[in-house]
């Protein structure tokens, strides 16, 4: 689920995988590991987000999972080289 804090330890659990385990196969297939790999799929949620929704960045960003606001943008400048608020602005 998008808005909760998922991590290694979780996914490999979930799937009755050793954490190195699940490592190698997102290093495999995805070509990217496991913490890049959902937060590059929160940031895709966000910026659908700030299209589409009317929702503030606070909202947004605990909606996502992320405990900290400032965290959250810092990562969103980050991904998409723009502030949450000038990525709204700009679509």
């Amino acid at each position: 689920r998008v808005n909760e804090n998922v991590t290694l330890f979780d996914l490999a659990q979930h799937f009755g995988l050793s954490k190195q385990y699940v490592c190698r196969l997102f290093k495999q297939h995805l070509k990217a590991s496991a913490t890049e790999t959902i937060l590059a799929y929160k940031m895709a949620w966000a910026s659908e987000y700030l299209e589409v929704s009317a929702l503030n960045v606070n909202q947004i960003a605990e909606k996502l999972g992320f405990e900290n606001v400032y965290y959250f943008s810092r990562r969103f400048k980050q991904f998409y080289g723009v502030s949450p608020s000038a990525y709204r602005k700009r679509k």
